[in-house]
């Protein structure tokens, strides 16, 4: 159930509906059900999935201001991890931890949307309006 819910908060915060109200809420889901606590356990985790799902829920998180302090704290006394994560063979899971950095550290252009999620999301055109 766990893996159904992050795959769910997932897909919620990468909606590709642009007008959608919804991606700005996960933030204040997440913190509400103080799921920071769980999410920073999931970085341990073996499943891969789950890694990447744990991940992109706490860049989601990291992005909302209300909650950046504290996360900011808990991700970066975990160096190691942090830098296993940057350093590793899954492109989705280095996105992810990138864009979580990324809105951690408050960097010019963050918070970064996750709209688009992965190298595949930004290779795949949009169509546009012939005139």
């Amino acid at each position: 159930r766990l893996f159904d819910a992050l795959e769910a908060l997932a897909e919620l915060g990468a909606s590709p509906e642009p007008a959608a109200l919804y991606p700005s809420r996960v933030p204040a889901l997440l913190r509400d059900s103080d799921a920071t606590r769980t999410l920073l356990a999931l970085l341990d985790d073996e499943s891969p999935h789950l890694l990447c799902l744990a991940v992109r829920c706490l860049a989601d998180l990291a992005a909302d201001e209300n909650s950046r302090a504290d996360l900011k704290e808990n991700v970066v006394r975990r160096g190691a991890l942090v830098r296993a994560l940057l350093e590793g063979d899954d492109v989705e899971v280095v996105e992810a931890s990138a864009r979580m950095m990324l809105n951690l550290h408050n960097a010019a252009g963050a918070p970064l949307s996750a709209r688009r999620r992965g190298p595949t999301a930004f290779a795949v055109a949009e169509p546009r309006a012939v005139k």
